[in-house]
């Protein structure tokens, strides 16, 4: 029997169909009005270090025990996310703080050999800019580690972008305050969220999903009790359609329809006198029917609202096997070098993906980009029947060891930022997971050293495609150490090398 992967989450989106009900819209906007108010209630109330009383919160703000839970689960969601990031920003700060402190070392050393007065002001100068951004840096690195000791981020509803808007509103074409206000408190209710659970009616009691037929689908939304008497119980979307991965929801349904029906037989033979045999507690007769389905509700200003459903993904066997080889990818500034390898670690063939051509491409269109190769490998995986083999990049640490100014490192960053691996890794681990592929990670360490010493022959002189053999042959557990001599070969073009200095002159 071949392994299983893992569970994995799945989120599937669309948006509600043109020329929806007034009604409707106006009771989406309330709902979220209402959920984004409650949400900055609960983080304020846990940033001053107290607890919500949930029974006292339902009975103040009239909402029920499973709407409470949802914007509960999304104020810690933020409240995490915003204690992630301060590490990652207590991190840059020493770095920057690092680099302020080589500078200022290195012009005071140039200050005891000044010549002229005049250029000792000037690296006197360049001294007291360095050490004044190293204490703002130093500064923001004590406030970041106050927020993280306290757990109470400082967390801005609605964008921190937006709020500075109102200090420049010409600049930001904005008629008057009124007018940024107005763009403000709407932007700080734009969605709300549902939270399903796998023991409810069709996965989430807050909203029920009724497919229609002929792939379309009806959404039944409880509306808090605040907003019945203007909006009624309830409010109905129908015509709901799905264009992608519309099976993993006809799968969840299917699961939850199963599941009333186990519960119905469950109770009918706890209530038969004559039933002969031990009986599970019956959440443990249950476990393995139903799919919890939570619901995001987004609005966008350009194109309305927009409907995001999340749900699990059943195990599948996986179709790839790392017996038969791998496929390794190195990921480059502008294109993905992909390389096969056998069975026995020996290139198949090479080919690189470009993703992008113009160092000015937006970073929408270099993650587009990305997918569309994502994809491409994949299919070359299952096709071959192969695992994909990936490096575990980090980028925070190259960015924090980059320098700003000059020309050649404001190009490095922009490529660092703009490769967006962490948008091309999930992309490519969730296309293999729909197809039964095996994402394996591993060290980067030395992968276009080892690939430029060793296997450069085999790839037509391509460094990248070579790393892209390494990474393949160390994701079947193949090693390639570091030889003591090589001889690389060299192709026919004219090469400079710079000439050593001539001791007999000195």
């Amino acid at each position: 029997m071949k392994p299983l992967i893992p569970v994995r989450t799945t989120t599937i989106q669309t948006r509600i169909p043109r020329g929806t009900d007034v009604s409707v819209i106006d009771a989406l906007d309330a709902y979220a009005d209402l959920f984004s108010r409650l949400e900055r209630v609960a983080i304020a109330t846990r940033s001053k270090g107290q607890k919500v009383d949930k029974n006292a919160f339902l009975k103040q703000h009239g909402i029920t025990g499973r709407q409470f839970n949802a914007l509960s689960r999304s104020a810690d969601g933020k409240i995490d996310s915003q204690l992630s990031n301060l590490e990652n920003y207590i991190a840059d700060c020493r770095a920057k703080i690092a680099k302020q402190t080589l500078k200022i070392e290195a012009k005071k050393l140039k200050l005891k050999k000044a010549g002229t007065p005049a250029y000792f002001a000037s690296l006197h100068d360049q001294i007291r800019q360095h050490w004044r951004k190293l204490q703002i840096q130093a500064s923001r690195k004590l406030g970041y580690e106050r927020q993280l000791k306290a757990k109470q981020p400082s967390i801005c509803m609605g964008s921190r972008r937006l709020f500075s808007q109102q200090y420049n509103l010409a600049e930001n074409g904005l008629s008057d305050h009124a007018a940024w206000q107005n763009l403000w408190r709407r932007q700080r209710s734009s969605q709300f969220f549902v939270l399903g659970s796998k023991d409810e009616n069709s996965g989430c009691q807050g909203c029920v999903i009724i497919p229609q037929g002929d792939g379309l689908y009806s959404l039944k939304i409880r509306l808090p009790d605040a907003l019945q008497a203007v909006h009624g119980d309830y409010c109905y979307i129908t015509d709901v359609a799905f264009s992608h991965d519309r099976r993993w929801l006809d799968e969840a349904i299917a699961s939850n329809r199963l599941r009333k029906v186990a519960q119905a037989e469950y109770r009918q033979q706890a209530k038969n006198p004559d039933f002969v045999g031990p009986l599970d507690k019956e959440s443990r007769y249950l476990e393995s029917y139903g799919q919890a389905m939570s619901y995001r509700f987004v609005r966008d200003d350009k194109r309305g609202w927009r409907i995001l459903v999340t749900t699990e993904r059943a195990s599948q066997a996986l179709s790839s096997d790392r017996r038969l080889g791998a496929i390794g990818v190195d990921l480059n500034n502008h294109h993905l070098s992909v390389t096969e390898v056998d069975r026995k670690g020996n290139k198949v063939g090479c080919a690189d993906l470009v993703f992008r051509t113009d160092e000015d491409i937006t970073s929408a269109k270099t993650a587009t980009a990305l997918q569309m190769a994502a994809v491409k490998i994949v299919d070359q995986a299952r096709a071959s029947g192969k695992p994909v083999v990936i490096e575990d990049l980090d980028f925070q640490i190259k960015k924090q060891g980059l320098q700003k100014g000059r020309a050649g490192d404001a190009k490095l960053n922009k490529i660092v930022s703009a490769l967006v691996y962490r948008k091309f890794r999930a992309t490519l681990e969730t296309r293999a997971f729909k197809e039964g592929v095996e994402v394996i990670v591993v060290n980067p360490a030395y992968t276009s050293f080892i690939g430029k010493l060793k296997y450069l022959n085999q790839t037509k002189n391509s460094v990248h495609q070579a790393a892209g053999l390494v990474i393949a042959r160390r994701g079947m557990g193949l090693k390639d150490p570091l030889p003591r001599k090589s001889i690389v070969p060299v192709v026919r073009r004219l090469c400079t090398f710079v000439a050593p200095a001539d001791a007999r002159k000195d």
